[in-house]
């Protein structure tokens, strides 16, 4: 499973619960780490990030052997989106850049990102940016040695949420594989 995704991608990817987000965000992660990229992964919070420690080990990796040595790195909501309990698009792409670019000076082949974004939902100052955050991503990635993967539950998730995302994204796991999305429109922010 999530295999065959390329750098210069933005996917993303949809679940109702929790063992299937976490099983899609390995077998992405994993598969970038097998090839030699920096992985990042952002969950809701510790516990989060600890259980996908465990969907990682299901794919044959110790995540905790990969993050001492830097090939994964792995964030919360607060400590990625939500800094300071509030979103910015600015802050976050900067945080992309610098963590795509020390990934390569640090010899990494590039660099694979995965976000699970029920965040959203907190309501925090800036989270009606996620649109524009989401529209502008397709073009930063694009051309670069690195790709990434937002993830929503459509269980928790408003529906213009979910419209939006398929309409950011230019790819799009189904069965667990990237596909081109037929739902993406370039430049739109809904």
């Amino acid at each position: 499973m999530a295999h065959g995704f390329r750098q210069g991608e933005h996917i993303c990817s949809f679940y109702d619960t929790e063992e299937e987000q976490l099983a899609t965000a390995a077998a992405y992660l994993a598969d970038g780490i097998w090839r030699g990229e920096r992985g990042l992964y952002i969950g809701a919070d510790r516990d989060a990030v600890l259980r996908f420690r465990t969907a990682l080990g299901a794919d044959g990796l110790d995540a905790a052997a990969l993050a001492e040595r830097g090939a994964l790195i792995e964030l919360t909501h607060e400590e990625a989106y939500l800094v300071d309990g509030r979103f910015s698009v600015e802050r976050m792409l900067t945080m992309l850049r610098e963590s795509i670019q020390q990934a390569a000076a640090d010899g990494f082949s590039g660099w694979r990102g995965c976000g699970e974004m029920s965040w959203v939902l907190a309501g925090a100052p800036g989270c009606d940016q996620v649109s524009a955050y989401e529209a502008v991503l397709h073009q930063f990635f694009s051309g670069t040695r690195a790709c990434g993967l937002c993830q929503y539950n459509r269980k928790l998730l408003p529906a213009p949420l979910i419209d939006m995302a398929l309409a950011t994204h230019s790819t799009a796991v189904i069965g667990g594989r990237p596909r081109f999305n037929p739902f993406f429109q370039p430049g739109d922010a809904h």
